[in-house]
């Protein structure tokens, strides 16, 4: 019973630290485009630390953080692999994910057409979870 619950922290927890860094090289590109003549500015207007982080860095730091979001939730959906070479889905089916429960039906039960169309729903479910905050935040 404890191992279910385990299980999924340590799965949440390998995803995360895969991918970290590729998010901080992103987070750490668009930070270094930020002209410092802000800041300087902003000082010189009486700005305190958080008001520079709040009106200056978060702002212009919106698209890199939007495509971080976008992209996290965009690969929480394909977990396949990973969870397949952790646990396979177990323990209880306590780790599966959809892409996981598709494939297990279609390759594990020999029932293809209902693999495929759980595939095509995760399609359909990816594309609009992508599609709506680029069109919201017009990026």
């Amino acid at each position: 019973m404890e191992s279910e619950k385990l299980a999924l922290y340590v799965v949440i927890f390998v995803g995360v630290w895969q991918y970290i860094g590729f998010y901080m090289i992103i987070f750490l590109a668009n930070l270094q485009m930020i002209d410092r003549g802000l800041y300087e500015a902003a000082r010189i207007d009486g700005g305190g630390d958080w008001q520079l982080f709040r009106y200056i860095t978060l702002p212009l730091l919106k698209p890199a953080l939007t495509l971080v979001v976008l992209m996290c939730i965009v690969m929480g959906f394909q977990m396949f692999t990973l969870v397949l070479i952790m646990t396979g889905g177990g323990p209880a089916a306590s780790t599966q994910v959809a892409a996981l429960y598709a494939y297990k039906q279609a390759f594990g039960l020999a029932y293809y057409e209902y693999g495929n169309a759980i595939a095509f729903a995760l399609l359909i479910i990816i594309f609009v979870v992508a599609f709506v905050p680029t069109k919201v935040f017009k990026l």
